[in-house]
């Protein structure tokens, strides 16, 4: 289990991309493969347009609340996710394990029981180049990564830097 210090969490608070608006979103998210879809709103944002994601984690909540009944309903189309739990600020080692296997497979669901925040630090560690990763900044938008070596160089830094327990 990795526990966020309050550095890294000052430091993720900034984006490790573009930050994006619903408009813009499809467009870039169409630009590689696989797709990830890190948080709820990002997910049913990208459904509405008609953009599957190839991975998506989830966890029923936005800013610590429950989602919407329509943002829910939109991702019943996830029938069968991979189960996970992960507390707010921690990233438990089945969610690591859940993701990194998503990514190696190249698709997957995980529904987090917790909190879903912290799944895209670990998506920018271990996804291929090429790979784009979409995560929502609460009241700014969607960011979405073209993932580069330098950034998963960068997140496995951070990583690194989180507590283990």
């Amino acid at each position: 289990m990795r526990v966020l210090t309050e550095e890294l969490r000052a430091e993720l608070k900034k984006p490790f991309g573009k930050i994006v608006n619903n408009g813009e979103l499809a467009l870039e998210a169409r630009r590689g493969r696989p797709l990830i879809a890190v948080g709820d709103h990002c997910a049913v944002s990208l459904l509405k347009q008609g953009v599957r994601p190839d991975i998506v984690i989830f966890d029923l909540k936005t800013k610590r609340e429950p989602v919407a009944p329509e943002i829910r309903t939109a991702l019943e189309i996830f029938r069968n996710p991979v189960k996970v739990s992960s507390q707010p600020g921690v990233i438990t080692d089945e969610l690591e394990r859940a993701v990194r296997k998503a990514l190696k497979e190249g698709n997957g669901q995980i529904f987090v029981e917790g909190e879903d925040d912290l799944a895209g630090l670990v998506v920018l560690a271990y996804a291929k180049e090429g790979s784009i990763l979409v995560y929502g900044l609460p009241d700014q938008g969607a960011v979405v990564v073209h993932i580069t070596k330098k950034d998963n160089e960068k997140a496995l830094e951070m990583l690194g830097r989180m507590t283990k327990k």
